[in-house]
């Protein structure tokens, strides 16, 4: 049965995790089990800087558990798959911690015997920010990671006492900031952690994106900068090749690296919460726009219907603020257009998702702008998602991205991930409701390994892995995908993934049937060999 795509996001931004529990990370695990609304103490500024550092919105570094931290909390969990209870305990403290280590530079070793630089994490990192904190420069919570403010008050401490200022924490700096704790050398009075010329907060790149370079990167001329001005869409005729972001280290490395194949991004930065508000999911919209303009990349953000929200589709008039507060965003921060995906809806909502997509898209297309749908799997009008009618969304929008997976996912028994025939009959369906270059084939870059212990989603470089050590079995006929079955401790573990193989042939249509191009979940998951196939089997 096809998975809803909230669960990928879930854990697509920590596939890449490092195994290890925040004890392992030299960071020390707080003692208080719980924090919830109304507690107190510098615990709770530190959950609130992790939040933040996350791309998450706390409601600032006050030490107080609030509402607002409540709700950051909860859209964490939510995207995280944990109890959506908005309270920290053991499991969501570790699951920061992990996303922690997986969305930045993890350093070893004792600050002032190594240098540290932006986005790196670790328990030097707390004793820099501790340091700086007693000596006035940092004022945010000493979460470990070498953020905006640890790098702005490095560079403002750095002015003050006469050093190169380059932000980056290196032992003459430590030795610096030694001398003024003890006290051996005058000391500036600044207690602003962005005092001193070159102090300012610098351009956040998105989370692990520079790899610990020692400074912020310069924001590219190209591109916009939120000044409200509309990018043109491309001249060319060429496929789109989409892109879905969930912000963190493999997903920005990925960007860079296969830049001139990209087209566009959708990346996962806001949803539409159950009180009709939209919620920015973060991070970095502005550095990673700028910088995708730049490179000749569109960009569609991600936008969810939180916790499967359907307010929006049953009033009319929440539908119009919805849209109305879509297009200031699309407008202010210079966005090329949206990508919908909603989900988890029911088949009543179906008048309502319509609408909703006629009305956003009538007023993208006057800003100049375009809309991407995301939709189930529907192989003809009596079956599937009756909520997504694939003729009305793809009379409205741009493009339709058919989310051609899970036909069987980790909620259930083994098998593909997603066979050629279901697939094919998927897109059949689509092409006889919706004009064909408007049909974007969604193509699967993870897979599941199952087991009688429990089942779990992987990337494709880890079922490479498995196939190397186990052998891999390509199963044919009306499947095309491979297949591993290994025993480790007794346990017999079966694997099923899409790989470059498999989505070439789904690829293939494309310039077969003239669609409109390809769009892949998620950058970083995918098998390597994923960006040569493309280049030979799109036209």
């Amino acid at each position: 049965m096809p998975i809803s795509r909230y669960r990928r996001i879930a854990t697509a931004a920590v596939l890449a995790l490092l195994p290890v529990g925040a004890a392992s990370l030299g960071v020390q695990a707080r003692s208080v089990p719980l924090y919830h609304v109304g507690t107190t103490g510098p615990e709770v500024s530190i959950i609130q800087q992790e939040l933040q550092d996350l791309g998450y919105h706390p409601g600032g570094i006050t030490g107080t558990f609030s509402l607002r931290t409540r709700a950051a909390v909860r859209e964490y969990q939510y995207l995280h798959r944990l109890s959506v209870d908005g309270i920290v305990g053991p499991i969501t403290e570790g699951s920061l911690k992990q996303s922690l280590s997986a969305s930045f530079t993890l350093v070893f070793g004792v600050f002032g015997r190594r240098s540290l630089r932006y986005l790196d994490y670790g328990l030097a990192v707390v004793v820099l920010q501790r340091d700086l904190a007693k000596l006035g420069y940092y004022q945010g919570a000493p979460d470990g990671v070498f953020n905006n403010f640890t790098l702005a008050a490095v560079r403002a401490f750095q002015h003050d006492h006469h050093l190169i200022v380059n932000g980056v924490a290196d032992v003459a700096t430590s030795q610096a900031i030694r001398r003024a704790l003890t006290g051996s050398t005058g000391t500036s009075t600044s207690s602003t952690s962005g005092s001193g010329s070159n102090g300012s907060t610098p351009t956040k790149p998105p989370a692990g994106g520079m790899g610990g370079s020692g400074s912020a990167p310069t924001t590219p001329p190209a591109g916009g900068t939120g000044s409200g001005s509309t990018t043109p869409a491309p001249t060319s005729s060429r496929p789109m090749v989409l892109g879905y972001y969930v912000p963190g280290l493999s997903a920005w490395n990925d960007l860079v690296a296969h830049a001139s194949q990209i087209t566009a991004i959708a990346p996962l930065w806001y949803s539409l919460t159950t009180s009709n508000t939209l919620h920015n999911l973060g991070p970095n919209e502005a550095f990673v726009t700028s910088w995708a303009h730049a490179h000749n990349i569109q960009v569609y953000p991600l936008v969810i219907n939180g916790y499967g929200n359907d307010n929006m589709l049953q009033s009319a008039s929440i539908r119009s603020q919805e849209i109305a507060d879509l297009l200031s965003v699309a407008k202010q921060d210079n966005y090329d257009g949206f990508n919908i995906d909603f989900e988890s809806l029911n088949n009543p909502d179906e008048a309502g998702l319509d609408a909703f997509v006629a009305k956003l898209a009538h007023g993208l297309h006057q800003m100049g702008k375009k809309l991407i749908v995301s939709v189930g799997p529907r192989t003809s009008s009596n079956n599937g998602y009756h909520v997504y009618n694939y003729q009305a969304l793809g009379a409205s929008a741009d493009y339709v991205d058919l989310m051609l997976y899970d036909d069987h996912d980790n909620t259930g028994p083994a098998g593909p991930v997603a066979p050629l025939s279901w697939a094919q009959s998927i897109t059949q369906y689509a092409e006889a409701t919706i004009p064909s270059s408007k049909i974007l084939v969604g193509l699967a870059g993870y897979g599941y390994d199952w087991a009688s212990t429990g089942s779990t989603e992987i990337n494709v470089p880890q079922a490479l892995n498995l196939a190397n050590k186990y052998g891999v079995n390509w199963i044919g006929g009306a499947v095309q995908e491979p297949e591993i079955t290994y025993t480790v401790n007794g346990v017999t573990h079966t694997v099923w993934y899409e790989n470059a193989a498999s989505d070439a042939l789904k690829a293939a249509w494309v310039g077969k049937d003239h669609l409109g191009g390809v769009a892949l979940w998620d950058l970083g998951e995918e098998d390597p060999g994923f960006w040569p196939m493309l280049q030979k089997t799109l036209p």
